[in-house]
């Protein structure tokens, strides 16, 4: 069996003539006629169908992971368990309990009305591109750490779209300030990490979201992307944190 994403055209081609049945899932598409697979119906309802009926899973809102890229990742899931022979109420408690990975979008928490999301593994900027995407609130954006040589303009129409403010911080912070501060609210901090989170704690409003997603490494000043969001997460929970003289 090939659980393929119909939606995009390099990977509908990857099997070739190979054996094998093909399954397929959707996002922003309807199934078409012909296809079996998963997708989301019109009321917004994960829902696949492998015979005559479909079956809806759960509704996209009951996720705990975010993003259209995960509402993907969800339905593939879903279709390869189902084809499998799993038990449709398993595959969606399934869906509704799975929080995600460790450091990759991971919500560490809502405090004082603001979502804190650690997105420490995101060390490039496709990785960073696809975490702005998926964003719907205002956000406070961290951005900074050792640079990897890609340009962070790409970075700006979806800093347009949904980010109040960057953070600029480690040893990027300068760049990240010269490429994004003609075009977008940049605010450089050269201090601690602890100032950091302090700064852009400061800057949000309720209702808004402290994203880290930082489109670099983490040696400047961690041993790894690891030890960068559990710092993260540990200081979203310390109200006190950051800021410091």
């Amino acid at each position: 069996v090939w659980v393929l994403n119909a939606e995009d055209e390099a990977v509908m081609a990857l099997p070739g003539e190979a054996d094998g049945a093909r399954l397929v899932f959707r996002v922003n598409t309807q199934l078409e006629a012909a296809e079996k697979g998963g997708y989301i119906d019109t009321d917004g309802n994960l829902s696949v169908r492998l015979d005559e009926s479909a079956t809806a899973l759960v509704h996209r809102s009951e996720l705990r992971i975010l993003g259209a890229h995960n509402e993907a990742n969800a339905l593939a899931a879903a279709v390869a368990a189902l084809s499998a022979g799993a038990e449709p109420a398993c595959v969606a408690a399934g869906l509704r309990t799975f929080g995600g990975l460790e450091h990759r979008l991971e919500v560490a928490g809502n405090f004082d009305g603001v979502l804190w999301i650690n997105d420490s593994k995101a060390t490039n900027i496709d990785s960073t591109l696809v975490a702005l995407k998926s964003m719907t609130r205002p956000t406070v954006l961290l951005l900074g750490g050792r640079h990897k040589g890609e340009p962070y303009t790409r970075l700006s129409t979806e800093i347009a779209r949904t980010v109040r403010a960057v953070v600029a911080y480690g040893e990027a912070a300068p760049l990240i300030e010269q490429e994004l501060g003609k075009n977008a609210s940049v605010i450089r901090d050269d201090g601690s990490f602890e100032n950091v989170v302090g700064l852009a704690r400061s800057i949000a409003r309720r209702g808004d979201v402290i994203l880290l997603s930082p489109a670099c490494s983490s040696y400047d000043m961690f041993r790894n992307y690891e030890e960068r969001g559990n710092a993260f997460k540990l200081l979203a929970g310390t109200p006190a944190a950051g800021l410091s003289a």
